[in-house]
């Protein structure tokens, strides 16, 4: 008997209804064991691991202190193990695995200036290591430079981040979230879409779509907690629309104008998806074309109706204001 898969609405809700972990938990698990696979833990990786310094590490007492910090760090201990990876660095500073387990954890430890310092030497050390700048990245987006983060981010997918999925995933997300803080709305949900098509789900992924398809240029922590419903709710749009969902898009879309009728946005996001139905369908002969074009001119003008009755509002309100300085030539 041939299993039935579900439609992907019905997937989709069943993946909501699914637990979530913490976003700072994700992040870690995805990042910091994600990178040790990717350093070389694994044979099929083990080229993605940093390259070997010229300097020689013969020494006995590095060698020593490097074993201690190997195993401190692999018994979670991480405050010792920080203590003696500083320390054999002091005695080769050109260590660029020892470079990578400090900023590593830095990183979990929430230590994310010092996380920059370590992976920027990693990463001056060694320029072509694209994980390197990725971790630069994302210490440096913690610290609130999402100036230097973006760039580094970049960086790293462009000098290349192996085969690791998860690392992959994460830089993208952080990518989109500073280009949400710059009001690159469209890049944004370019990058988010992509991560629910390649089946990465969460809660957080959602909200970001939320505030790039209403155009709101605040991080998912920044949100007013009074309007995570509504955000989560246009999240829920665009995951629909990423895959393709239109038919259950325009139906949230519709519930969503109807409970916020008022709100930014909202009527303009909602004619960018009737447009892209149209186009989706711009190659069938049946009544579903013309009928989204129609849907989608009613909801460009809704728009242009919005922009005139806020202007004209203002505009009274402008006039009635009381003036706070007398009119020249009054006593």
């Amino acid at each position: 008997m041939i299993e039935r898969r579900p439609t992907r609405a019905a997937w989709l809700r069943e993946r909501r209804s699914a637990p979530r972990k913490p976003r700072a938990k994700i992040l870690r698990l995805l990042v910091v064991t994600g990178f040790f696979v990717c350093c070389g833990a694994m044979g099929s990786t083990a080229s993605q691991k940093p390259p070997q310094s010229p300097s020689s590490r013969a020494s006995p007492e590095f060698q020593r202190i490097a074993k201690q910090a190997a195993q401190a760090r692999e018994g979670n201990r991480s405050q010792q193990a920080i203590d003696l990876y500083r320390k054999a660095l002091k005695l080769d500073s050109r260590w660029n695995e020892g470079w990578w387990y400090l900023g590593t954890l830095y990183y979990d430890g929430n230590l994310y200036q010092a996380g920059v310092g370590a992976f920027h030497n990693l990463a001056t050390l060694t320029p072509e290591y694209g994980p390197g700048w990725a971790m630069l990245g994302l210490c440096e987006f913690e610290t609130g430079d999402y100036k230097n983060s973006f760039i580094h981010l970049q960086m790293g997918r462009v000098k290349g981040l192996g085969d690791n999925r998860d690392l992959i995933h994460v830089v993208r997300y952080h990518e989109a979230l500073i280009d949400i803080l710059g009001g690159n709305f469209e890049e944004a949900n370019k990058l988010l879409s992509s991560l629910v098509t390649e089946n990465v789900l969460s809660n957080d992924v959602k909200l970001a779509m939320g505030l790039a398809l209403l155009h709101v240029a605040l991080l998912p922590n920044q949100v007013d907690p009074s309007k995570d419903a509504l955000i989560s709710a246009a999240g829920n749009i665009g995951e629909l629309e990423a895959l393709n969902d239109f038919d259950e898009a325009k139906k949230d879309f519709e519930q969503l104008a109807r409970d916020y009728p008022s709100t930014a946005f909202v009527h303009y996001s909602y004619g960018v998806l009737l447009a892209e139905v149209y186009f989706h369908l711009h190659r069938t002969t049946d009544g579903r074309r013309e009928k989204a074009l129609v849907e989608a001119m009613k909801s460009a003008e809704q728009v242009r109706l919005e922009a005139e009755g806020k202007a004209v509002e203002e505009a009274y309100q402008n006039r009635t204001k009381p003036n706070s300085s007398p009119h020249p030539g009054s006593p």
